[in-house]
């Protein structure tokens, strides 16, 4: 499985997260879960990831959100593969 963490806040994240969602449903996947943040509020998000040990994390966001949120879900020993 994967999850998938969408900034409410971004288009770019809202969009993105949905085509993939959308695609993995077509090849027969499901993404579970799909957590939801804003702008610098990301670390209940992240403590939800961490309950959900997802195989890998689609995380659509721009480089300086990517690299803060991945910097925190690390130092909470969360070692699934991000990518954007």
């Amino acid at each position: 499985t994967s999850a998938v963490m969408v900034n409410t806040d971004n288009p770019y994240s809202v969009n993105l997260a949905q085509a993939y969602t959308e695609h993995v449903a077509t090849l027969g996947g499901v993404v579970t879960p799909t957590l939801y943040y804003t702008m610098g509020v990301y670390q209940a998000v992240v403590d939800e990831l961490q309950t959900a040990a997802p195989a890998a994390v689609f995380l659509p966001d721009y480089d300086v959100s990517v690299n803060e949120i991945v910097g925190y879900a690390r130092s909470q020993a969360i070692d699934a593969p991000f990518w954007r």
